[in-house]
Formats: structure tokens, sequence, C-alpha cells
């Protein structure tokens, strides 16, 4: 019971998954050709954007320093959430919680600058934009890897498990900063008594 006390899980949780998204490669959003792996393939993560297909570069400079930058916020993201969920009563609690919560939400802003650096590289050379989810059809002659003509091609779209797993570790430290809300105004109301006016 002393362990629950001097622990807060929602924290601890989160750094849990603050922890796996900074350790994971695995990609965010990938597209790729529905009927042949010589198509097409992007992958993109917060951490990286890979294009494999005719006429693209496989990354361009930017994606390899934000990929970086956003890695080591991440991990510094996760240090702060474990460190914050074992020290309940610190005086730095509040801004090591918001930092953590800064560098989970900065992982959606790197994948969305990700993602449109994929979607500016896919229109500029084949002018089209691919559906974000599910199969589509790309409305556009595309040059395969195997140097075949693919007219119409058809495309899967799809987000992975990391990518909904930021937003529970975001729910997580949401989840416990509305909990210990409640319990504060809850131990404030138990503490008023009786107010008296004074009047002179």
């Amino acid at each position: 019971m002393g362990l629950l006390h001097r622990v807060d899980p929602f924290v601890l949780a989160s750094s849990a998954v603050a922890l796996l998204l900074a350790l994971t490669n695995e990609p965010w959003w990938t597209i790729t050709g529905a009927h042949s792996g010589n198509l097409l393939t992007v992958r993109v993560s917060p951490f990286y954007l890979q294009t494999i297909a005719t006429g693209l570069l496989l990354s361009t400079p930017f994606v390899i320093s934000l990929g970086l930058l956003t890695r080591v916020v991440s991990i510094l993201g996760f240090v702060a959430l474990a460190a914050a969920s074992v020290q309940k009563a610190a005086w730095w609690r509040p801004l090591v919680i918001c930092f953590g919560l800064c560098a989970l939400i900065e992982l959606y802003l790197s994948f969305l600058l990700m993602h449109i650096a994929a979607d500016t590289a896919l229109l500029g050379a084949y002018g089209v934009v691919p559906p974000y989810s599910g199969i589509g059809y790309l409305p556009v002659n595309l040059l395969g890897l195997d140097l075949k003509n693919y007219p119409n091609p058809l495309v899967i779209a799809s987000f992975s498990f990391p990518f909904y797993a930021g937003f529970l570790g975001i729910g997580l430290v949401g989840g416990g900063l509305v909990v210990k809300a409640l319990r504060e105004r809850r131990k404030r109301l138990d503490q008023k008594g009786v107010q008296a006016i004074f009047t002179s």
C-alpha cells in the first residue's frame, strides 16, 4: 500500500508508453501497393520518412535532423514522466509532467511534418495525394520499381499501433491530472467549515 501512495499509476503507465514510442522503429503510417510489392512503399514515423518508389528520393536532409531531435526529446520525455511518477510531492513535478506531455505531443507534430513531406513528395512526383487510410486507387500511370507501367494502381494506406499508443499516453497523463484536480477539490471542500461573515 505504501508503494501506491508513493507512485502515480497514471503517469507511470504514460512513461511506459513514452519509452515504447521512443524505442520503437515501427512506422506509424504506411502505404504500399495492394497487388504488387513493386509499386511503391512509403513509411512515415516521427523519427524517419522512407520512400521507396521510382522518381523519389529515399529521404530528405531535414527529415534526418528532425527525427534525431524527436528521438532525443521523446527519451527526455520518458525520463521526465518516470521521475514525476515516483516523486508525487516534489515541487518540480508539475513542470516535469508538462514537459513529458509536451514531448508526447511533439511526437505527433514531428509525425505530421514527416507525413506532409511524404505527401509533398508524392504530389510533386506523381501529381496525386494518396489516401490516408484504407484502400484506394491512384488516378495516375505509375512506373513501378520493376519498371512496369501500372495504370490507376490500387494502394493500401494504414496507421499502425504506435500511432494509437501515443494517444493512450497523452490520455493517461491527462486522466491523472483530472483525478488529482478532483481529489484536491474534494479535500478543499472537506476542509471548509462554517464560514462567518463579520460586519462592522
